[in-house]
């Protein structure tokens, strides 16, 4: 799965870059995909150089689409959670 994140606003004087490792979590804070690393540091004023597209490749396990899954962004420095973002997996579909 593709995801496309975008930093908001271009790098300069008060905003400084920010690097963060993303990846997905069960409920237990296990993680369900591979890790990747985003660098928001660009100084561009044009937004599609600010736009990063990360592939997630998924552990091969049952999905319950009623559980809560979650996107974690953290910063790679401190290893602080920045965000967590609840998802829900559903792979029924693909099977029909």
């Amino acid at each position: 799965m593709y995801l496309e994140f975008f930093q908001t606003e271009k790098v300069e004087d008060k905003r400084h870059p920010l690097t963060l490792s993303l990846y997905f979590a069960d409920k237990h804070g296990e993680r369900i995909s591979n890790e990747n690393l985003l660098i928001a540091d660009s100084i561009s004023t044009e937004p599609s150089a600010r736009t990063f597209l990360e592939k997630f490749v998924f552990r091969t396990k049952r999905y319950d689409e009623n559980e809560q899954y979650f996107l974690i962004l953290e910063e790679d420095a401190t290893q602080t959670i920045y965000e967590k973002i609840p998802f829900t997996i559903d792979l029924s579909s693909k099977f029909h």
